[in-house]
C-alpha cells in the first residue's frame, strides 16, 4: 500500500510513496494502480451516504460506474462519477471538455469543491488549476 504524491504527464506515471519503514518513492503506470477513495459521498441522500469507492466497471453503453461500500456495512452501491462527491486528493482523469478539448485525458487531483459554481477545482500539471463539472471527471 502507498500514497500517490503526483502524476508525471511526460512519462504517464504516478509517483507513489510506499508505506512502511523505507517510505520508498516509486513510479507506477495507471493500469497497475488501484485507487481506493475514502469518504466519497453519494449525492441527493438525506442523511448523506458516505463510504469507500472500491472498484469500477464499464457498462455496455461505455459509461463507468464505481462501487461505493457504505461505512459500517458490506453493501455496495453502484453509481457514475457525477452522482458522487469526490473528496479532496482524489486522482481523476478529465473527459468530455468542449471548451478545452486539449485537456481531455489529462490527469489531475481534486483540490476542492466550488459549491457556487458546482464544479471541482482540479490541479493538473498541464493547465494548473481548472474548474471542472462532475460530469467531466472520472476516477483515475
Amino acid at each position: 500500500a502507498g500514497q500517490v504524491e503526483h502524476f508525471l504527464d511526460d512519462k504517464g506515471q504516478y509517483k507513489v510513496r510506499l508505506e512502511g519503514q523505507s517510505a520508498k518513492l516509486i513510479s507506477v503506470r495507471p493500469r497497475n494502480l488501484l485507487q481506493m477513495v475514502d469518504n466519497a459521498e453519494l449525492l441527493n441522500h438525506d442523511p448523506p451516504i458516505v463510504g469507500t469507492i472500491l472498484k469500477s466497471r464499464v457498462e455496455r453503453d461505455g459509461s463507468v460506474q464505481f462501487a461505493l461500500q457504505t461505512h459500517g456495512t458490506q453493501d455496495l452501491i453502484w453509481a457514475t462519477c457525477d452522482k458522487l462527491r469526490l473528496p479532496n486528493g482524489t486522482l481523476v482523469r478529465i473527459t468530455g471538455l468542449r471548451a478545452k478539448p486539449a485537456l481531455n485525458g489529462s490527469m489531475g487531483t481534486v483540490n476542492s469543491w466550488d459549491k457556487a459554481a458546482e464544479r471541482y477545482v482540479v490541479a493538473t500539471s498541464a493547465a494548473g488549476k481548472i474548474k471542472v463539472r462532475p460530469l467531466n471527471v472520472t476516477i483515475a
